[in-house]
């Protein structure tokens, strides 16, 4: 039977952080923990639309605890200002969910010195998770949830290009970014276990869901956002993707390492969570230690090795 809502455990005293929780699957991730009486920090770039997000789930949920705390997962800065003032409210985290991402448009290297879609969608969430890892052993069985994507079958890690504004295409670099953000979830879980920790990793794919994410392509934006492209079932709603992310979450059967994606239409585009196998090269160990060195040494925060 197919896992959804309804099956999603009470998360009464649980704290969460959701990256890009302001639209798109972010958001309705936000609602739904919410709406099961979760703490909820909207870390958005963009004050204004995660306050109309808190408003909105306010609206829906008057009881909820949910609150919008400033995060650019692009900017260092931004990253290592947003722990400190958490550290600065709370002592605990229950759940991370590193959901930020971006698509297309032009690329650049940030002031940090990435490249600017590496450094929103994977390097962001490696310092973050760092920067929170003491929050997430105080919580005691916390979880740590990376999104990645059907695309990371395609890409490939070239240390050489990996923080490169390279002229490629944009699907080749978000694919690339949802590689290494994969890589990073189960390398994560690897470690987390030789340390000794209770915390533990886990991926998710969404599927292909109507969202914000494909507004610098028609195309995309036709393919992600269309009714003809909900019927022939390569695209679901930011709901049904959430779905997919929260079983990740919050099922209390899901352990270390699992990956989570749609069952549906064939293509693992749609559908309800179930569990998928990744590519085999998300899973190379040499690549895996070699990303975590590499991802210290260009962020200069280090956790988790010897």
């Amino acid at each position: 039977m197919a896992w959804g809502f309804n099956d999603m455990p009470d998360q009464t005293g649980k704290l969460a952080v959701i990256t890009g929780a302001n639209s798109g699957i972010g958001y309705e991730t936000a609602r739904m923990l919410a709406a099961k009486n979760a703490t909820v920090i909207l870390a958005c770039r963009n004050e204004m639309k995660g306050n109309e997000a808190l408003l909105k789930i306010k609206e829906e949920y008057p009881e909820a605890e949910v609150k919008v705390e400033l995060l650019d997962t692009s900017s260092l800065s931004s990253v290592r200002g947003f722990a400190k003032r958490f550290y600065d409210q709370y002592s605990k985290l229950d759940l991370l969910i590193n959901n930020a991402g971006i698509f297309g448009g032009s690329t650049s290297i940030t002031d940090d010195g990435l490249e600017l879609h590496m450094a929103t969608n994977y390097f962001g969430h490696f310092c973050l998770a760092g920067l929170l890892l003491n929050g997430l052993e105080a919580a005691g069985n916390a979880r740590v949830i990376a999104l990645s994507s059907q695309s990371h079958r395609g890409a490939t890690i070239d240390f050489s290009t990996l923080n490169s504004d390279e002229k490629i295409t944009p699907i080749k670099r978000y694919a690339k970014t949802k590689l290494a953000i994969l890589i990073f979830s189960f390398e994560l879980q690897r470690r987390l276990e030789e340390a000794g920790s209770s915390v533990i990793s886990l991926a998710a794919n969404p599927g292909t869901t109507s969202s914000a994410l494909g507004k610098d392509s028609l195309l995309l934006d036709f393919l992600l956002n269309s009714k003809f492209a909900t019927w022939i079932g390569i695209s679901h709603s930011s709901e049904a993707g959430a779905v997919i992310t929260l079983r990740a979450a919050t099922d209390p059967d899901a352990r270390g390492s699992i990956f989570y994606g749609p069952s549906g239409g064939g293509r693992n585009l749609t559908g309800p969570p179930e569990l998928e196998e990744p590519s085999p090269k998300a899973l190379d160990q040499s690549v895996a230690e070699k990303l975590w060195q590499v991802s210290e040494e260009l962020t200069g925060i280090r956790y988790l090795s010897s």
